[in-house]
This record gives C-alpha cells, structure tokens and sequence, in this order.
C-alpha cells in the first residue's frame, strides 16, 4: 500500500487487529516515519515489479492498493496479478468510472473513500439513531466490539450440525449476524437455528476480539 491519509488508516487497523503485513513506501519521509514505529516497510514504488518482490508478494495473501491516482492502481492490480494470480486485491477507487476498470484489470473488490464518506455523512442525517447504535456497538466504552467472519474447516467437529446444537453464544458469548455458504455470495441474515453448518460455511459474528478467538479455535477443532 501506498501510505497516504486512506493507507494510514488501514495500517492502523491492521496494527488493531495484529495481523502480519508490509507496506510499500515510496517517499523516504513517510518511509522513516513508518520504520521508526516498528512497521515492516519497503522503499520503493509499488508499480514497480522488483519493489512487489522486494515487499514478499509471493507469500502475501493479499493487497491493498492506496496510490493517489486511479491508473497507478490499476498498474499494480495487473502487475500484482501477473506475478501471482491468485493473490485477493482491494484497492481504492476516486473516479466513478475507476470501478469497473480496476476489475476487469483483476481486483477483486474497489472502494471509493469519497463515496463511502458521502454515505457516512447522509446517513448520519437521515439515519442518527441507526448510525448511534452500530457506533455504540462496536466501540462501547473500553469495550471494542468488532464484526468479524470466520471460517468454518473441513475437520471441524460443527460440520453438519445445526446452528443451534453449536451452541456458539453460550460457549463464547458472540452474536451470529448472518451466515454465507460456501461457494454462494449470499448472506443468511439472523440465520435459522436449523440451519445446518458445513465446511467452508462463513459466520459473520459481533464480539470481543478474545471472544471471536474462541470462535476461530472451535472451528478448526
């Protein structure tokens, strides 16, 4: 990523969420800045195919695209995509236009910071109450409470039990807000009871980070 105002904030919710990532910097100031609050960073262009390696592309998972211009973007989707084509890109978009050129380039999702904060500020006007209560639910006091998804594995003792013979809530005390089978791109909303969980199956679930941890270990178990 790029390390502009967009980049800064989702280094920080990855710094939140203690995950393993590296940044790609291109101005030595920023780079300094980074390097010196601990931050794996790489100098360099991100275009650039030798900086990609440089940063590890070929053991990343993912990335995240934050350049200040649409087609540089877009030259990182397609030169990420051509050195590992099974990597999972999202990247921002400014013109509206800018969508659609960056997946058929190969991102697999693109947002637009501007459209995003255009929705945040109508909602706030047409909507107090609804954006209060989600602002209240995911930051209540001391208490950060976080919408996360997990995965359900093949060899996890949930498959092909019905969501209410898991007992999730009594055993970690987490919310289950909706339910995606696999290879459908769908949600279950407030899921049925009887809903029956198979591996590969997506729980999107509200709770504390310890609580969705717990969630990750039954899972896999």
């Amino acid at each position: 990523m790029w390390c502009g105002e967009v980049g800064l904030t989702v280094i920080n919710c990855f710094l939140d969420s203690s995950i393993d990532f590296v940044v790609v910097e291109e101005n030595e100031k920023r780079f300094e800045e980074l390097d010196n609050r601990g931050i794996l960073v790489v100098l360099g262009n991100a275009t650039h195919e030798d900086t990609l390696q440089k940063a590890g592309i070929e053991n990343a998972k993912g990335i995240v695209c934050t350049l200040p211009t649409d087609a540089e973007n877009v030259f990182i989707v397609l030169t990420a995509k051509e050195m590992k084509d099974d990597i999972y890109i999202v990247s921002k978009a400014i013109d509206k236009s800018a969508h659609r050129k960056l997946l058929k380039a190969g991102a697999n999702k693109t947002i637009s910071p501007n459209e995003i904060g255009g929705q945040r500020i109508a909602a706030l006007i047409l909507r107090p109450a609804v954006i209060s209560f989600l602002d209240v639910i995911t930051r209540a006091g001391d208490v950060i409470l976080d919408l996360e998804e997990v995965i359900i594995s093949s060899h996890s003792n949930l498959v092909g039990m019905k969501l209410f013979e898991a007992k999730i809530p009594e055993q970690t005390g987490l919310s289950i807000l909706a339910l995606k089978k696999k290879d459908t791109t769908t949600f279950k909303f407030n899921p049925s009871s009887n809903e029956i969980l198979n591996d590969g199956d997506t729980m999107v679930v509200l709770g504390e980070k310890e609580q969705v941890e717990k969630l990750r270990t039954m899972v896999n178990i």
